[in-house]
């Protein structure tokens, strides 16, 4: 990806400046390729919205080399959720993420359409008001609110916690997406040392989709993701982008949030 031209500029914790491309600088990349001259409104199409999304997982600035390495293999399966309605987010999700329980390592759901801290506020509100999914309020600083949301399989006793990312500069740097959307594993390598919570359920996170790596080499790539994500934080929101956490939102925007139904 180093052809991708960059101007987000970025401060690193060891002192270095290291340049990192925005959603303009991606869309700029694509069109180039001439494979999406056509569009009318590249921005908002489906195909270009799910390879905005691969490269910018690919080219690392996430941090999780576990998740760039998805984006770059047969293991990362993007879904794209079009339209602001919650029939249709439920139909849809309900349908498909079943469907790759178990099958597909990685799946990233886009949504185009949410933008603001209230849109992202709706759509966990969307998401929670069917019983397969569910947001949980961390520990925080007091102008921020922390909170995880997973998604409780129906086929396995798993419960996936999704990482979420969006434009919004109240996001750790590692979150901050061309787009806003959530990851999840959805099929699993799991440590051993692992056992279900009270409910009978099994935490799942994005680092323990399965891989080809041995164990040693997996142990290596989780502590390599840590120590990249610290450098790039320099020390900024490092909580809110721990891997049990989802989102981070502006206190002020906390009550717009409902609990599941």
């Amino acid at each position: 990806m180093s052809d991708i031209h960059r101007t987000r500029i970025r401060r690193l914790a060891d002192g270095h400046d290291c340049p990192f491309a925005g959603r303009d600088d991606y869309v700029m990349w694509l069109m180039d390729t001439g494979q999406y001259v056509h569009m009318d409104d590249p921005v908002r199409g489906a195909e270009l919205e799910a390879e905005i999304c691969r490269t910018w997982m690919g080219d690392g600035q996430t941090s999780c080399e576990f998740a760039a390495s998805m984006a770059e293999g047969t293991g990362w399966t993007p879904l794209i959720v079009a339209q602001p309605n919650r029939e249709v987010l439920r139909q849809t999700l309900d349908g498909l993420l079943i469907e790759y329980e178990g099958r597909t390592e990685i799946v990233q759901i886009i949504f185009p359409y949410v933008s603001g801290a209230t849109g992202l506020t709706g759509l966990i509100n969307d998401l929670c008001s069917t019983n397969q999914w569910s947001w949980a309020e961390h520990p925080g600083a007091d102008d921020e609110l922390l909170l995880s949301l997973e998604y409780q399989m129906v086929t396995q006793r798993y419960a996936s916690f999704a990482l979420g990312f969006g434009q919004f500069e109240f996001l750790p740097f590692t979150r901050q997406g061309p787009y806003t959307a959530i990851v999840l594993c959805l099929h699993a390598r799991m440590p051993h040392n692992r056992y279900p919570r009270s409910d009978g359920l099994v935490p799942l996170y994005v680092q323990d989709a399965a891989s080809d790596l041995d164990s040693a080499a997996h142990v290596m790539r989780a502590a390599s993701t840590i120590a990249i994500k610290a450098n790039i934080l320099n020390g900024e929101f490092e909580q809110a982008a721990s891997m049990d956490i989802a989102f981070r939102i502006p206190r002020a925007n906390a009550g717009q949030l409902l609990k599941s139904e």
